[in-house]
């Protein structure tokens, strides 16, 4: 199994890079896609250019509504018509029904869902905004994916954990940029009481949340194009 970031705010100089993030979630036949960037053409550029053919996507996560994560929704349903977006309840409904009004699919959840072996949605959190995660349960430890954390990461770590039981690793956007440093440390705290073995910080959380972050956990910063071997 692996995790490609398909896009994030910085990124390798033949990929398309911006504020947004995007990540493909491979296993077996399983070509998953988890948000989609906040541009379509620079999302399927990059598909592409990794060698991903568009039309093996089977299903799209998204993990909230606002446009850094939901700018490629159109431009992959003119690729692959009739593939399923999983939302959350709260997703907005004027979203979802231009989705189906153009031969998509919606699947709205607010509680655990199962996509596949080993790979889960997370309950629809709604602190700050609605907004759900990825989980792939691994043998070993548990791997969560997240896309700007707004009900706060530690939230999403806390649910986690207290289902599957297993050390943790998280990655994605953070959303501790617009943060006081004494905010950041006070959050990165809370989570320090669960098993964390290594973070993935990207696209929100900002340059002091990282350095914090750093201090506390075995980091590895990623950015467009690489790739995480699970």
């Amino acid at each position: 199994m692996k995790i490609s970031i398909i896009f994030e705010n910085k990124g390798k100089k033949n990929l398309k890079s911006g504020w947004g993030f995007s990540a493909l979630v491979e296993k077996g036949d399983e070509m998953l896609l988890f948000d989609t960037g906040c541009c379509g053409t620079d999302t399927l550029s990059n598909l592409r250019s990794s060698g991903i053919a568009v039309k093996a996507l089977t299903k799209v996560v998204i993990s909230h509504s606002h446009w850094d994560h939901t700018g490629g929704i159109f431009e992959l349903l003119n690729i692959t018509p009739g593939i399923t977006f999983y939302t959350g309840k709260n997703f907005g409904k004027i979203f979802s029904e231009e989705i189906e009004r153009r031969g998509g699919k919606t699947d709205k959840g607010k509680d655990w869902r199962q996509l596949a072996e080993d790979i889960y949605i997370t309950p629809e959190l709604k602190e700050n905004m609605p907004e759900q995660a990825l989980v792939i349960n691994g043998t070993d430890f548990t791997f969560l994916l997240l896309g700007c954390s707004h009900p706060r990461v530690e939230n999403f770590i806390k649910i986690t954990y207290q289902r599957f039981k297993k050390p943790l690793c998280f990655a994605g956007g953070f959303h501790y940029y617009p943060l006081t440093e004494r905010e950041i440390a006070r959050r990165i705290k809370k989570i320090k009481k669960f098993p964390i073995l290594r973070v993935y910080p990207m696209h929100c959380t900002g340059e002091a949340g990282i350095r914090l972050l750093k201090e506390a956990f075995p980091v590895t910063e990623l950015t467009t194009g690489d790739i995480i071997h699970l």
